[in-house]
Parts: C-alpha cells; sequence; structure tokens
C-alpha cells in the first residue's frame, strides 16, 4: 500500500486491505447519522445543519451501530498495540460510538474539542486517507493540496526533561569539566559562589546544591541552579546547563 496518499474507496473494504499491527494514528471521521427532524441549534445559538447525503443515512440505531462495530474492529486489528485513535464525533452519536469504542477493548483517554486543519500533512508525516463519497473525496483532495508543510526548523517535538538523564552537578566535577574553586554568578552577579570539592557551593555563608543556594540567596523557596547559576567563559557567561548538555551529548 502507498503512504500519503488519498483513497476513494469503501472504508470497510480498504481498511481488510492493511496488514494488521502496522498503524501508529488513526484518525476517524465516521457518518454522525445526523437525520434531525427539527431545527436544533448551538448554545451559541448558530444553527446545526442536518446532513441529507446517503453515506450519513441509516434506518435505525442499530443498523448504525453494526456500521460503527464493523470499522472499529479494523481499526483495532490494524493499530499497532501502542497506537492511538482518534475518532470524531458530535454530541449526536459520540455517546454511541464511544460505547463501541470500549466494548473493542480501547481505552479512552480524553475527549478533545478540535479546531480543524490537515494537520498530518502540515506535520510532514506519512498518512492515507480513505473517503467513500466521490464528491467529499474532491474536496478533500483540493482542500489538502492548499495546504503547506511546516518548515522544519520549526517542527520538532519538545524534548520532555522528565524523560533525559539525571545528572548531578557533582558529576561536572567529576569528569573535569569543573574544578573547585570555579566562581559562579547569577545573570546579574549580584551574587558570586564558589564550587567546593563535594559538589557543593558556598555563597553568603550559605553551603548547600545548587538548587538550595540559589533559592535561599533569593529569599524563594524553590530555585532552578542550572539555569540560574552561571559560569564565565571567554568573558561571556553561560548558565552551567550548558555543561550539562554537553555531558548528555556525550553519554
Amino acid at each position: 500500500m502507498t503512504f500519503t496518499k488519498l483513497y476513494n474507496e469503501d472504508c470497510l473494504i480498504k481498511l481488510k486491505t492493511i496488514k494488521s499491527d502496522s498503524i501508529d494514528l488513526i484518525f476517524a471521521d465516521p457518518p454522525y447519522n445526523l437525520q434531525l427532524k427539527g431545527q436544533l441549534r448551538r448554545p451559541d445559538t448558530s444553527k446545526v445543519s442536518a446532513v441529507d447525503d446517503y453515506w450519513d443515512k441509516f434506518n435505525s440505531f442499530k443498523d448504525y451501530d453494526n456500521f460503527s462495530k464493523k470499522w472499529l474492529k479494523e481499526c483495532k486489528r490494524i493499530l499497532k498495540k501502542n497506537g492511538s485513535i482518534w475518532v470524531i464525533g458530535s454530541y449526536h452519536n459520540i455517546f454511541r460510538v464511544g460505547k463501541i469504542i470500549q466494548d473493542n477493548n480501547f481505552w479512552i483517554l480524553n475527549d478533545v474539542i478540535w479546531n480543524k486543519g490537515a494537520v498530518a500533512k502540515k506535520l510532514g508525516r506519512n498518512f492515507i486517507g480513505i473517503e467513500k463519497d466521490k464528491k467529499y473525496f474532491k474536496v478533500s483532495e483540493q482542500r489538502i493540496k492548499k495546504i503547506n508543510e511546516i518548515d522544519s526548523n520549526f517542527n520538532f517535538p519538545m524534548i520532555d526533561k522528565k524523560k533525559e538523564k539525571r545528572i548531578p552537578f557533582g558529576y561536572l566535577l567529576e569528569s573535569g569539566l569543573v574544578e573547585p574553586g570555579l566562581n559562579l554568578f547569577d545573570h546579574k552577579k549580584k551574587y558570586k559562589a564558589q564550587v567546593m570539592a563535594d559538589g557543593s557551593i558556598y555563597c553568603n555563608k550559605i553551603q548547600g546544591s545548587i538548587h538550595k543556594v540559589g533559592a535561599q540567596v533569593q529569599g524563594m523557596p524553590s530555585c532552578n541552579g542550572w539555569s540560574y547559576w552561571h559560569f564565565n567563559i571567554e568573558g561571556k557567561l553561560e548558565p552551567i546547563d550548558f555543561l550539562r548538555r554537553k555531558v548528555r551529548e556525550a553519554l
């Protein structure tokens, strides 16, 4: 199967051609069964339009549930064990679909209000799209063609600090990047601390960790010593986190 492509096909048929346990993420926008018999307005007073297309018409809730069971079963089959599925719906159908999702042993993590915008292409991801209705398929194809991929310089995930390898300040001494007696400063040079041989620092008669001393000299309950304390390198002050990053890169 070719990825990064739209398929104008029936999802119940196309899904069966996809290899089991092969998809990282599924984004599904199924029919809502939105057949209104009267006028309905949203909380902001805007009118809700019913859907008259054939693909959104079902004879009964039972028929709609059976359809939902079929496509969700296939999604469960092709999704990787650590994959995710996002299912779009309205308050008319999402509770019925949610029940079937749980019946298929999916674990619901959250409900999200979504602002549309061809995200997969913007982020440069591989994707496939399956749409049965030819009219909507052409509309979707033209809309996606107009989307430009985000510049790679602005498209990389934020680093989760909790997952980074923990580096104690004392390790900088052990590795030779910092020596006892090194002077440390806050960025305004209001305080000067000295590095001790045991990895602690000393400032204004206070001795302790880079975090403890930074907090106490400021009269604060806490402090990130890695960003608060700086050292002089070629006449320029750099945060000691600069050295920690060098250690992580070398590991």
